[in-house]
Order: structure tokens, then sequence, then C-alpha cells
């Protein structure tokens, strides 16, 4: 009986695991997914304001991911899934990306980080993916928007918002940069 019980537990609890990673993780880049940003955001300005903290946001958009969709759908998961590896590659360890909803957008969350530090980042990143994506089928490059808490947002859905209007200004100035409003 004991281990019956014992067996049916550590069942229950693998598959509780992979009901958690289904709901956290995007399956194209086995990134966090959205879900599991807005939770680390959440996280990280209550951290913030508890101890008086600054952190950073970025918003990642891919340029032209329709030439890649142009091709096949598949062509554009591959790009996603390097674009995330080339994200991961150039962040630091205690840097938070996700994939953000569908499509091209990835979300980063870099805590202890001022938005003068960030935009470094930022810059970081976005040379890299230029840079990396020319052995890709097709070249690519990034815009990004950046925000910081407490200065342009102390609530989730203030820091998305400009950290989107910012990367939306990225877009119509011309893409391949980053920006801070």
């Amino acid at each position: 009986v004991i281990n019956t019980l014992t067996e049916r537990l550590i069942s229950f609890a693998s598959r509780l695991d992979e009901t958690n990673q289904l709901a956290y993780l995007d399956p194209n880049t086995q990134l966090p997914n959205s879900l599991a940003a807005e939770r680390e955001l959440e996280s990280a300005i209550q951290h913030a304001q508890r101890t008086n903290g600054r952190f950073t946001v970025l918003f990642i958009d891919g340029d032209n991911l329709r030439l890649y969709n142009d091709i096949s759908y598949s062509a554009g998961d591959e790009m996603i899934r390097n674009l995330g590896n080339t994200l991961a590659q150039h962040l630091r360890p205690g840097d938070f990306l996700a994939r953000w909803r569908v499509g091209d957008e990835f979300f980063v969350i870099l805590p202890n980080t001022p938005s003068e530090k960030a935009m470094i980042v930022a810059e970081r990143l976005r040379s890299a993916v230029e840079i990396e994506s020319k052995t890709w089928q097709i070249p690519i490059s990034v815009s990004i928007g950046v925000a910081d808490f407490p200065a342009k947002g102390t609530s989730s859905h203030e820091l998305l918002f400009a950290a989107e209007q910012a990367e939306k200004q990225a877009k119509e100035s011309g893409k391949n940069q980053a920006i801070y409003l």
C-alpha cells in the first residue's frame, strides 16, 4: 500500500511539473513565455519596492519577420529560435529573458540596472543580433524599447507601455536601434 501510494505521489508530482512547464515555457524557443514574464515582472516590482531598488526592462522586436514567413513558417520558427539563443548568449547570468506573446518579440528584465547601463546592454544585444544573423538564411536586426523602474513606471502596465512605446519609436525612426524615451 505504501509503495503504491508513493508511486502515485511521484507520478502526480511529475505530471504537475510537466503541466507547469507547459504553462510557463514557450515551446519553440524553450524560453519562459509571456505568462512567466508577467509573473517575473510583478516579482521584480515587489522586490524593488521593498528594497528601494531599480531595474530596467527591454522590449525587443525583430525587424522584418515577414521575410522569413514568406519562405515558410518553419523558417520563421527557426529564426525565432536563433534570435532567442543569440539574446540569451549575450545577457548576464541574473538577467531574465522570455519570449513575448507570439511572433518575434522578446522581453528582458535587467535587475539592479539603471537605464544608462541598460542602454549599453541593449546596444550589445542589438549589435550581436546584427552580426550573428549574417550567417542565417536572411540577416535580421532588432528594435529595442527600454524602460526603467521607477522612472518610467511603478506598475507592470506602466513599464510595459513605456517599453512598447520606446520600441515603437525605434521602429518608426528606422529600426535596428535601442531607444529610451
